[in-house]
């Protein structure tokens, strides 16, 4: 966790920092400081007139009874590319743009979704039944105990398992 912190608040600002002197250095200084005030007010008015718009879908996804989750992170990275571009720097600014297209977007949230799929299957292993079954001397083996397939009749849960059923609500 260090890592990546480091490599966000000290090393990201240097390497932004020498970007820009050496843009200083091809178009001049006066020139590369319009860059960065413009990319600013442009990248602010692009993030706010996408993010109206992720807000307003959000709302009508909720009006209709759906959930957001989509429209919501679209949000959050719009967000965050308004930040990255009111920021001086040409790789922030660069990220920030990126962001504030949908089909990158898009992207970032299919990547974000298998992360979180994967992280919690991982957590339901570590906490579940092993894989290949139970071992020796734990739950599961004997007659009476628990059975995962759920296909005994009188299969009876350890005492320290919750039961829990689903029901849908769709109407």
């Amino acid at each position: 966790m260090f890592g990546p912190l480091l490599l966000l608040l000290i090393v990201m600002p240097l390497i932004e920092l020498w970007l820009l002197l050496r843009v200083g250095d091809r178009i001049g200084a006066g020139n590369t400081f319009l860059l960065v005030i413009i990319t600013g007010i442009v990248g602010a008015s692009l993030a706010r007139q996408q993010g109206l718009r992720a807000w307003h879908e959000a709302q009508k996804q909720s009006a209709e009874g759906k959930i957001p989750g989509a429209a919501l992170a679209d949000g959050v990275m719009i967000l965050i590319a308004g930040v990255l571009l009111m920021t001086p720097g040409i790789i922030t600014d660069g990220f920030g743009f990126l962001l504030l297209l949908p089909p990158f977007r898009a992207v970032v949230r299919r990547v974000l979704k298998d992360r979180i799929k994967f992280q919690t299957q991982v957590h339901v292993q570590k906490f579940g039944m092993p894989p290949g079954g139970p071992g020796p001397g734990g739950f599961g083996t004997g007659a009476d105990d628990f059975s995962p397939s759920g296909d005994s009749a009188g299969a009876r849960l350890p005492p320290d398992a919750i039961d829990v059923e689903h029901h849908s609500h769709e109407s």
